[in-house]
Order: structure tokens, then sequence, then C-alpha cells
């Protein structure tokens, strides 16, 4: 992929200075914080900020507006999608699944799935790409 953005016009300090830590403690609350007060518009009504990848682990949080959404994807890797506040509804092929607070759910490689707030909300991703 080289859609890589001047360092000048970076919204955050670039991923190898991000992630390059052994430890970080990770605070949510001021994650969403710094997000809902970025200043660029939402993504379909919501936004979302890479918080730690390395090897095959990425963990995505996520901030979401009442009815914003992500369309249908699938990951290459299994999926934990843990909701921290909010009601959602992630819709696979199999099923609808009404989520709230403190309910996370497992998907297997290649699962589609579409990401729907149904009031605004918050929710960590966590993607890993090999079986450990």
């Amino acid at each position: 992929m080289t859609n890589q953005q001047p360092e000048e016009s970076r919204l955050r300090k670039h991923p190898r200075e991000r992630f390059a830590a052994s430890e970080r403690v990770l605070d949510l609350h001021a994650t969403r914080d710094k997000l809902v007060h970025e200043d660029h518009p939402s993504i379909d009504g919501r936004r979302q900020m890479t918080v730690h990848k390395k090897g095959p682990v990425t963990q995505v949080f996520f901030a979401f507006e009442k009815g914003g959404f992500m369309p249908e994807h699938a990951a290459d890797g299994y999926v934990s999608i843990h909701i921290l506040a909010g009601e959602f509804t992630i819709t696979t092929p199999d099923e609808a699944h009404e989520l709230s607070a403190n309910q996370i759910l497992l998907l297997d490689p290649c699962v589609a799935h579409r990401v729907d707030a149904r009031e605004a909300g918050q929710m960590l991703l966590t993607v890993c790409l090999e079986d450990l």
C-alpha cells in the first residue's frame, strides 16, 4: 500500500513512533476524547484510530455517532469486536447481532460483516492474522 501522507499533513504520529515501545497503557477514554475533537469530519458517522499494530495483531478504536456505520467488509484474520459503550447491530451473512456495552462478537477469518450504531458508542476491534 503506497497511500502515504507527507509528515506535515498527518493527523497523528507515524505508526513506527506510536507503536515503538515494548509496553504501553491504552487509555480508551482519552483516545475517544482525542478522536471526537480532531479537526476533520467523521466518515460515515464514525472515527477510528489504530491503537496497536505489531506482528499479526492490530487493534482499532472506533467512536460512532448515532446512525454511524461501517459498510460490509471482511478481514483475513480472526476478529474480535468488543462493544465498550452504545448499542450496535453487526450483521453477518448468518445473523444480525444486537450488541451493547461489555459484549464481544468473535468472527472467523473472512466472515463479512457490517456495523451500524443504533446510538452513539465506541468499540475496540482486534484482528489477528494468524492462528496463534
